[in-house]
């Protein structure tokens, strides 16, 4: 009846190995999922099939092996509740978040849930104001706390990214909001953990109900306070949903566009590098093929004009063109800048640079050229 719990499980050549259905007369919707051990999952989502009536919390326990349904769990009362991430936490303990209404209020909270390995309740908890705000997504991170996004409701209407960090009990580490600004709502979907202490947050920037940007921001050491970030879109819908970390600080970062002459919506996805840059949306070709997936392919990489040797701090121009590099230090002022002639050289280290980080950002007639390549420089 209505929408069910489905989930696909797929081979690395995305050969279908088994697929499930799971829910009642009434709607259910299924949001996130986690391996807990090999073969061992536990679903996230919403139902109004089942709790204390209208939308609550669920959670299911599915047994890949046998593909049957070991338990599930509601979390509501007769107020609306969904969860739309989980992840597995110390202890094998489990944290699923979303949103709710605590009893008494009118408006939405974000709702965070600690489960036992059995899909006991250890503790809900309610985090907002009197306002609309919720959660997208959480982790377990290895300095051993939670960190969690979504969106926090402001007096002004505005919609902003809502960060905190939880320890194990549910009480509130660190806070902080990002996206205050020129857009009438930014929305934190999906974060991951850079380091112990750093965490990068994707999502969607609207600037009005018909124009909003995919964006990807990365966090200062030891807080949630967003050093760099990026955009991209066009005049139309973006909308971030999710990214994975592929290491060296780059990320792929997907979701839809309803732009880039598109006829439907599409998937989109593009490549951070270096700390949030975007490698030069000008050097990527918008293919739209019969499936009406928009591809995006990248036509040249730093790696093809400059080349770096790190034992010797020798930099080489390997394009034919003349080009500008223009040298920032760690908090981003610009220390130098020179011309490298096509297939030669200058050597970092005679610069008479100060110990620390560098960043190398190339021009070609005054555009910028793909991302910034990173120096680590020791005098």
């Amino acid at each position: 009846g209505g929408f069910d719990f489905f989930m696909v499980k797929l081979d690395s050549n995305g050969n279908m190995e088994y697929e499930d259905y799971y829910g009642g007369s009434d709607w259910d919707f299924a949001w996130d999922v986690v391996e807990v051990a090999p073969n061992q999952y536990v679903i996230a989502g919403e139902t109004q099939s089942y709790g204390a009536g209208g939308k609550d919390g669920w959670i299911i326990k599915y047994n890949g092996l046998t593909q049957t349904v070991d338990w599930d769990k509601t979390v509501g009362n007769n107020t609306p509740e969904y969860f739309k991430a989980i992840t597995l936490g110390e202890n094998d303990n489990l944290i699923a978040v979303g949103g709710g209404i605590k009893n008494g209020r009118i408006d939405e909270d974000v709702m965070v849930t600690k489960f036992n390995s059995l899909g006991d309740t250890i503790w809900n908890k309610y985090y907002g104001d009197t306002l609309q705000d919720y959660a997208n997504d959480v982790i377990w991170m290895s300095n051993g706390s939670y960190a969690l996004t979504g969106a926090k409701t402001q007096l002004s209407d505005t919609t902003v990214v809502n960060l905190m960090k939880l320890d194990t009990l549910g009480a509130i580490l660190q806070q902080d909001k990002w996206g205050v600004g020129p857009y009438e709502k930014a929305i934190g979907n999906k974060i991951v953990e850079i380091d112990s202490s750093r965490i990068s947050v994707s999502g969607t920037y609207f600037h009005s109900n018909t124009n909003s940007d995919m964006f990807i921001a990365y966090s200062y050491p030891f807080g949630l306070f967003f050093e760099t970030g990026s955009t991209i879109g066009g005049t139309l819908l973006e909308n971030g949903k999710s990214h994975v970390h592929i290491g060296r600080n780059q990320f792929l970062t997907v979701g839809t566009t309803n732009g880039f002459n598109s006829s439907f919506i599409d998937i989109i996805a593009y490549r951070n590098v270096n700390l949030g840059t975007i490698i030069d949306p000008n050097i990527y070709t918008f293919n739209e093929d019969l499936s009406n997936i928009t591809a995006i392919n990248n036509q040249a990489s730093l790696q093809q004009i400059l080349e770096y040797n790190s034992f010797s701090q020798e930099i080489i121009n390997t394009s034919n063109t003349t080009l500008k590099l223009i040298i920032f230090n760690s908090v981003g002022q610009k220390t130098h800048q020179v011309l490298i002639e096509p297939n030669s050289n200058i050597f970092f280290n005679n610069l008479n640079l100060t110990n620390g980080l560098y960043f190398i950002q190339p021009f070609i007639n005054s555009k910028k050229l793909g991302s910034a390549l990173q120096i680590y420089y020791v005098q």
